[in-house]
This record gives structure tokens, sequence and C-alpha cells, in this order.
């Protein structure tokens, strides 16, 4: 069985609504907070995916906040790395 993707769409400060495919999600009890990792399938000039990460409320998904500390990126960029190790 294939897996479903998930997408979500926000809208920028253009009032353009961009549509995001969402990658990975998560919960983590140290800090109670809960993060996603997505991409709007588009490359760099490295021709690498651009992957963006914020911290989401689940019951109002539609604002999201900037990741703030070096150790919340450490554990995106772990929790990433096991995604990729996966496939």
């Amino acid at each position: 069985m294939l897996d479903e993707k998930k997408y979500m769409e926000i809208v920028d400060e253009n009032d353009n609504v961009i549509k995001y495919e969402i990658l990975l999600s998560f919960m983590l009890s140290d800090t109670g907070k809960h993060y996603v990792v997505y991409t709007d399938n588009t490359y760099n000039e490295n021709n690498e995916l651009n992957v963006y990460a914020s911290i989401y409320n689940p019951l109002d998904d539609t604002k999201l906040e900037k990741i703030e500390t070096e150790q919340e990126w450490n554990i995106i960029n772990n929790q990433i790395n096991k995604l990729i190790l996966k496939k």
C-alpha cells in the first residue's frame, strides 16, 4: 500500500494561498509542542528540496510559529534523518 500524501494550505502575508506537502508531524513531550515538517516541492540552486519546519497548534492549525531554539532544530533534523533512512 502506498502512503497517502497529506497537504496543508497556508495564507502568506499577501493573502496568497500556498499548498504544502506535509512530510512529518510529531509532538515532543519535553516541550509539549507540536511540530510539522513540510515542503512546497520546489528546489534550491543546489537542486535540494526546499523543506521547512514550524510549530503548530493542533486545535488551531491555521497559524504556524517559528522554531527559535537550536535544541528544537537539532531534534527536528534528527527526525528528518530518521524519515530519510526509512525510505
